[in-house]
C-alpha cells in the first residue's frame, strides 16, 4: 500500500513540475500562442555524452567540487530499510561557454528499494558500459517539451531524460 500511495505522490509531483515548466515559460513563449503539439524549450539537463579525450581531459582538470546524487539504496526487501547513499556523484563545469556535466560512480547500488536484490544480479550501470572510479563527462542541453494542453500548462519532454 505504501508504494502505490508514494508512486501517486509522485506522479502528481511530476505533473505539477511539468504544468509549472509551461506556465513560468509562458511569458518566454506566449503561452497563448501554444497549441496542442506545438514544442518550446525549457531547463537543461545532460543528454549528449562527451566521447572526445582531450575535450574529456580539458574538462577534467577544470576545479570543481563534487556533489552527490543522495540516491537511496536498500535491503531489497518489502519494508526494508532505504539508506541515502553517497556512490553517484555530480559536477557542472563551463568550458569555452558550454556547459557540461561530470558524472562519477564510485560504487555501484546493487539493491534496488524497489525489488530483491537477487532478481537483478548484475548493476545495470556495468551492464550499460558505466564503470566505477570513471569520470563520464555530458553536454548540459536545453529540454525540448512538447504541449500536452496549454490551457493548463501540461507538456512532456520529447527524450526520456532520466531513469532511475
Amino acid at each position: 500500500m505504501t508504494k502505490k500511495l508514494l508512486c501517486v505522490v509522485l506522479s502528481a509531483v511530476l505533473l505539477v513540475c511539468v504544468a509549472c515548466a509551461g506556465v513560468m515559460n509562458a511569458g518566454a513563449v506566449g503561452i497563448g500562442k501554444l497549441a496542442v503539439g506545438d514544442t518550446f524549450t525549457f531547463g537543461s539537463y545532460p543528454q549528449t555524452r562527451i566521447l572526445d579525450e582531450d575535450l574529456c581531459a580539458a574538462l577534467d582538470a577544470v576545479e570543481g567540487e563534487w556533489n552527490s546524487y543522495g540516491y537511496f539504496t536498500g535491503t531489497g526487501k518489502v519494508g526494508g530499510e532505504l539508506i541515502e547513499g553517497d556512490y553517484m556523484k555530480w559536477r557542472d563545469v563551463e568550458l569555452d561557454g558550454t556547459k557540461y556535466r561530470g558524472v562519477l560512480f564510485t560504487a555501484y547500488r546493487q539493491e534496488r528499494p524497489y525489488m530483491l536484490a537477487s532478481a537483478l544480479p548484475v548493476a545495470n550501470q556495468s551492464a550499460n558500459g558505466y564503470f566505477i572510479n570513471t569520470v563520464y563527462w555530458f553536454r548540459l542541453e536545453p529540454i525540448s517539451w512538447c504541449v500536452l494542453d496549454p490551457a493548463a500548462g501540461l507538456a512532456v519532454a520529447q527524450t526520456i531524460l532520466d531513469s532511475q
